[in-house]
């Protein structure tokens, strides 16, 4: 909207201010009004509209010339009728204006209609980015084992009948189109399958890397990298409701939890010591069979004993590998 030069800049902010001041005295900005007084050197004539609607949030109204005038004749006709009214009546109108003021659907109303409406390009914008965050969603769903788990769970059920896909799916919540179940039954397990068959292809691919040499280990990556997207990419054309996605993420959150709690002990102690789990251990070996290096190292870490910092460990260690 406005040429990005800090001249051009500082006059742009000085307009906006003097035109809030206007408007607010007014009580209102004529569209035509706008245009004139918004200068075209520094102002795209194209821009006017967002102009109109920082206006508007500011609390000016914009109006058109037909409509000012109205209200104008509409105000000095009410100023003209007050003059000759007697009091009781004009203190009747007083009391209805005030009802009229006090109305919440008025007000609700009055502030609505003050309010731009959102353009075709935002409506897309918002769509874009609503899409975006889905996806995000997707990519770190399926970054978990767990997660693979629960969909590859979803497709068993299915096949054993213990859930209908009208319960999972978008496209069952679509009352616009009718909703063939027992075909969205079979595209499900066919994607589910897929599913399946991606996982397991990474599973190899992971057991292959760790004896890989490292100019394998790039190839492996890739390999890896494209059939993540081809998972996300399955999980989209699935297209699972919002309910069944909460489910899936519910899991992984209750995962996490029990992996914290596990960790309990050993998080304490890294935080006492300001070192990870392995510097830790890496202490432990280097202080054993030495009375003086024990005690120092139990007094670091707040501990009677070392032992006991040995079995903490041990314990996080077996209680996250059975989680």
């Amino acid at each position: 909207m406005i040429r990005k030069t800090p001249t051009r800049t500082v006059d742009a902010e000085k307009l906006k201010k003097n035109l809030i001041a206007y408007g607010k005295k007014k009580g209102h900005i004529t569209s035509e009004e706008l245009q004139e007084l918004l200068p075209p050197d520094l102002i795209d004539p194209a821009e006017i509209g967002e102009w109109e609607s920082m206006l508007v949030a500011e609390g000016v109204q914009i109006t058109t010339k037909e409509e000012a005038k109205a209200v104008s004749t509409k105000a000095q006709t009410k100023v003209a009728t007050r003059k000759v009214m007697p009091k009781r009546y004009e203190k009747e109108d007083e009391e209805d204006e005030q009802a009229r003021t006090n109305d919440p659907v008025r007000m609700y109303l009055r502030k609505m209609g003050s309010v731009a409406l959102l353009t075709r390009e935002g409506e897309v914008e918002i769509a874009k980015r609503i899409e975006e965050g889905e996806n995000e969603v997707l990519e770190a769903i399926l970054n978990s084992p767990v997660a693979v788990r629960e969909i590859i769970d979803i497709g068993d059920r299915l096949r054993n009948h213990k859930i209908r896909v009208k319960d999972i799916v978008r496209d069952a919540e679509d009352e616009e189109h009718e909703f063939d179940e027992e075909e969205a039954d079979r595209r499900i397990i066919r994607l589910i399958d897929r599913v399946k068959r991606l996982d397991k292809k990474n599973q190899e691919i992971i057991e292959e890397r760790k004896t890989a040499v490292d100019v394998r280990k790039k190839a492996i990556d890739k390999e890896l990298s494209d059939n993540k997207k081809e998972l996300v990419k399955t999980l989209q054309e699935m297209r699972l409701n919002k309910k069944t996605i909460d489910k899936i993420v519910g899991k992984l959150k209750s995962m996490i939890d029990r992996v914290q709690r596990a960790q309990g002990k050993a998080l304490e102690l890294e935080k006492q010591s300001g070192a990870s789990k392995s510097e830790i251990k890496k202490m432990l070996r280097e202080a054993k069979d030495d009375p003086e290096a024990e005690r120092t190292l139990a007094e670091k870490l707040g501990v009677e004993g070392l032992a006991e910092v040995d079995d903490a460990l041990r314990n996080a260690q077996n209680s996250v590998k059975k989680v």
